[in-house]
């Protein structure tokens, strides 16, 4: 699992919005990996993301434009 799966399942469902709970359950690893991950393709600008805060919770969605 890695980057790669990721973007991946992202471009397959363009414009659709995943959590990293989400994502995690799809690839069977920890939301750990997935959110590391996540952050590495932030950083080179390949997700769109939003963070919000629900009750307790911050939440963030990322996906693909």
């Amino acid at each position: 699992m890695g980057q790669q799966e990721i973007f991946d399942i992202l471009t397959e469902n363009k414009g659709k919005k995943y959590t990293t709970r989400q994502l995690a359950k799809e690839l069977n690893v920890s939301e750990a990996s997935v959110a590391r991950d996540i952050r590495k393709l932030k950083r080179g600008n390949f997700l769109c993301s939003k963070k919000y805060k629900i009750k307790l919770h911050n939440i963030v969605f990322v996906w693909v434009d």
